[in-house]
This record gives structure tokens, C-alpha cells and sequence, in this order.
């Protein structure tokens, strides 16, 4: 379901990344493990996921989900470094006080019922109970509906920034929320 919820990975690493996040999820400790992702079920079925977690999280697995990545994807890792040194600076950039929604997927046949809009409360119940302060997330300018769907929710945009290499060019909004 990440695979869904962000088109770019198959651009940036190829078709072989699904297997390699199949193998992140089922990992502890990594920014794609079952450890930060949460569904929401319907006709007793995984229908909507969200993977999400707090600066301190990042700042302790980024460095392991960047380890498991290139052990994964070996040489396809190594000609990717430039433009996944730009993504790790940019894409979920987090501060202290921040909780992060790094992949948010509904499957088709569920959308419009209102799960994405339950996992978002959701993540903002667990980061309320953290202390947090702030909800971030990036989500592609393009993704109008998304864009909706966070903006409906209380977020406000507050930076565009892009990524550029030889076969990647996205655009990006960041958007934020202030929790209560």
C-alpha cells in the first residue's frame, strides 16, 4: 500500500522496490516498518493504511531505514545517493514537537467513505497524547485530492519545494496543523 501512496518511489528506484519495502515493513526499527503504520479495516479487510511517526523516531531510524535500504537495493541504491541526499533533506524534515505523515493510501474500491479522514484523527490523537505540537506532512502539488482532504482537515500549506535529478521532478507542498 505505500507503493500507492507515493507514485515516485517506482520512478526513483524502479519496479524491485516493492519487494524491498515488503521486507522494510515487516523489519523493526526503520521509518517503513509495521511499527509506524496503522489501517483502518472495512468488510474485514485492510482498506486504508497510514504510516506515521515523531522527530525522535525519525532522528533514531533514519540512519537504519537508510542502511536497509542500500542493503536491499545494493547497486541501484548507490546511483540514487544524490537525489535521496536532497529527498532525506527536504521530504520529512521534522524539528522536535513535530509528528510526521510520511504515507497516507486508501484502495479504490473504500475511497469516499472517510478513512483516510479516521487515520488522520487518528495519528492526531497519538501525537496529541505525545505532547506534540505540530502535524506535518508533504504531499505532491498535483494530488488535488489529497490536498483536499488535509485542507478539509485543518492544514494550511506553508512551503512548496521541489526534487530535481536526471529522471525525477517532483513538486511538493508541505503542510502543517497545530495541535490542540
Amino acid at each position: 500500500m505505500i507503493l500507492r501512496s507515493a507514485d515516485y518511489f517506482n520512478k526513483l528506484f524502479g519496479e524491485n522496490i516493492q519487494p524491498v519495502l515488503e521486507k522494510l515493513y515487516v523489519r523493526g526499527k526503520n521509518l517503513f516498518s509495521y511499527q509506524h503504520c496503522y489501517v483502518a479495516k472495512k468488510d474485514h479487510e485492510i482498506a486504508s493504511m497510514v504510516l506515521c511517526y515523531d522527530y525522535e523516531t525519525k532522528r533514531r531510524e533514519n540512519l537504519r531505514t537508510g542502511w536497509l535500504l542500500f542493503r536491499f537495493l545494493k547497486s541501484n541504491f548507490i546511483k540514487k545517493i544524490p537525489v535521496l541526499m536532497q529527498m532525506n533533506k527536504t521530504i520529512g524534515h521534522l524539528i522536535p514537537g513535530d509528528f510526521f505523515i510520511s504515507n497516507i493510501a486508501t484502495f479504490d474500491k473504500y475511497k469516499r467513505e472517510g478513512l483516510a479522514k479516521k487515520l488522520l484523527s487518528e495519528c492526531e490523537h497519538i501525537a496529541s497524547n505525545k505532547q506534540l505540537k505540530r502535524m506535518k506532512l508533504d504531499v505532491e502539488k498535483e494530488n488535488m485530492p489529497a490536498i483536499s482532504l488535509y485542507e478539509s482537515m485543518g492544514y494550511i500549506i506553508s512551503e512548496k519545494f521541489d526534487i530535481k535529478s536526471k529522471k525525477i521532478d517532483l513538486e511538493f507542498l508541505r503542510m502543517v496543523k497545530n495541535i490542540k
